[in-house]
Order: C-alpha cells, then structure tokens, then sequence
C-alpha cells in the first residue's frame, strides 16, 4: 500500500481501513499494516489457525485470490464416501459424496459414536458428531476433498452444533452425513430482516 500524499484529509481509505496518519500505520480492525515495511506489525490474532507459519502475512500473502477478513466463513466439503466396496460401489454410481463441515476453529461432521470403525452395513449404527481436521485440506484423501463456502451462515452457531460427540442419531438413508450438514448450514443460516422487521 502506497503512503498517502501529505494532503490527505479523510482518515478512512477506499477499502474502509483507517489511515493513522500521526503514526504513519494503517488500522485493519485487527492490527496495524505499516506500509513503509510493506508487513503487519502485529501477528495474527487467530495465530497458527490460520494454516501459516508467518503470523505477520495476511491471506497466505495472497489477498488478490484469497480473503476472509472476519475469519468467519462456513464451507461445506465433501469426499468419496468410504464404508465397504458395496457401498463405495452404489454411492459412486449414484454421484453420493461423505460431507461434512469447516469453520476457522473446527472440521466435524457425522460419523460413528466413539469414533469407531463404520460396519460394512451401516444402517441403524449409531453416530454422532466426529472429528474431521484436517480432511477439507487433504487433496489425495479418500478421492479428494472439495470445500465450497457457504454465504450467510452463523459461525458461531455451526460452531455450537459441531461440538464433537454431540448424538446424532441412527445412520439411514434420511439421517445421514450429507442431511446432518444441510441441516446445521440451514439452522445457522443468518436471517435477514425486512423493513418491518419480519424475516
């Protein structure tokens, strides 16, 4: 970021950051940006959650094709489901994926309780919410993993629900890992009021 010309009056910049023009930093809500450096003066405050070594970068130091400036995005990832070969065999054919759900603090989704081994038949075995980190980065895991942001979900809420162990319920054909994420991603969908305050 270029230092602004001495004639500048107006504090906040076209990207709405705060120019501190007594000390010469940029305020990015978080920390400070020194622009004579060319680098945060401060780490990260999400520190090594942020997948880098380097806790005065932002975004990888790759802004243009990577952003979450709240930290705060939802993704919904998927990979090839992994039973018994049937099963693998059936959900291929019919293009069925194992999803599961990422936030910045947290990578869950349904899975057996006690996070044992899946039975080669799994209808009625009993699940619950299951460690999934590190799954959503693996790109040679289990076929692949593809994570899609998911806009105008509550963090905090996905949060809430993905606390690991959380009952839910018996595996089925309508109570299974894919319907477990639509449903937490649309109970924490944020709401929009309207102009008289109806949703």
């Amino acid at each position: 970021m270029p230092k602004p010309s001495t004639n500048f009056r107006n504090s906040f910049t076209w990207t709405g950051r705060e120019w501190g023009r007594e000390i010469g930093l940029y305020y990015n809500r978080a920390r400070y940006y020194d622009p004579m450096e060319g680098r945060f003066i401060q780490k990260d405050p999400i520190g090594f959650k942020g997948g880098d070594m380097n806790l005065y970068q932002y975004v990888g130091a790759n802004p243009v094709n990577w952003t979450d400036p709240t930290g705060l995005k939802v993704y919904r990832c998927c990979r090839n489901v992994q039973v018994s070969p049937a099963i693998n065999g059936i959900a291929s054919a019919l293009n069925l994926q194992h999803c599961f759900i990422k936030t910045d603090t947290v990578e869950a989704g349904m899975g057996p309780a006690g996070n044992g081994p899946l039975p080669s038949n799994p209808i009625g075995t009993s699940t619950a919410i299951t460690n999934h980190a590190g799954q959503s980065a693996c790109s040679t895991c289990h076929g692949g993993t593809t994570c899609t942001e998911i806009p105008d979900v509550d963090e905090a809420c996905v949060n809430q629900e993905l606390t690991i162990g959380r009952s839910t319920g018996q595996w089925g054909p309508t109570n299974n890992c894919n319907t477990v994420a639509d449903d937490i991603l649309k109970k924490c969908k944020k709401k929009c009021h309207g102009a008289n305050g109806s949703y």
